[in-house]
């Protein structure tokens, strides 16, 4: 089975449809995937991938009891229904999505407008777009970025939080030497956790 085929059955398996009609979105349910641990990426590609039973995924866990295995395999495609997952599965929710936060981006881009054209009148701009003006300028080491990874965003020129927010994708790190998915989750979730959060989502969309 190909891992097209493997992420159509995953997506049916995970909105309880027969058929995908086209709407997996093979790379999103894989990335998915790769976020379960690999016990539950284990239960999965045997039931679903390899049509194992219960008891015969059981095995291949270890042996254990076909009712645990079952039990796995709910809790994966549980914690694959999760919004902030199951969106990454369809065509059509990830364009939906995009399609909000080109609608939100517009608009914030128009209040900053707004809020320049008053500034430059002299009259004070509100409080949470300075803030928000501020925050961009911020060197990157106050997002508090373990040191390699501090060191990778400066050998990529990357030095501000401006500069990050720039990037529409990491790509431009991956291929440095030792920056792999931990590298990259680091970011994405120190920027999360600094309250980036639309960049963040982009990151991992």
């Amino acid at each position: 089975m190909t891992d097209n085929e493997y992420a159509a059955k995953v997506y049916c398996s995970v909105f309880c449809t027969a058929d995908d009609n086209g709407d997996t979105y093979t790379r999103g349910v894989l990335d998915m995937l790769g976020m379960l641990c690999s016990r539950e990426q284990t239960a999965l590609d045997c039931y679903i991938r390899q049509g194992k039973t219960f008891k015969q995924t059981a095995t291949a866990l270890g042996d254990i009891a076909g009712e645990s295995a079952r039990r796995i395999v709910y809790k994966a495609l549980s914690k694959l229904r999760h919004p902030s997952k199951l969106k990454n599965l369809s065509v059509k929710l990830l364009l939906e999505d995009r399609d909000k936060k080109l609608i939100e981006a517009a608009h914030e881009i128009d209040e900053l407008y707004d809020q320049i054209g008053l500034l430059a009148s002299g009259t004070p701009v509100i409080p949470k777009i300075q803030s928000a003006l501020e925050s961009r300028k911020k060197s990157i080491v106050e997002i508090g970025f373990s040191s390699r990874v501090y060191n990778h965003l400066l050998d990529a020129g990357i030095n501000t939080v401006e500069a990050l927010l720039a990037l529409d994708s990491l790509d431009i790190l991956t291929h440095r030497r030792s920056f792999g998915k931990a590298s990259k989750h680091e970011i994405v979730q120190k920027m999360r956790q600094s309250e980036y959060t639309q960049w963040a989502d982009k990151m991992e969309a």
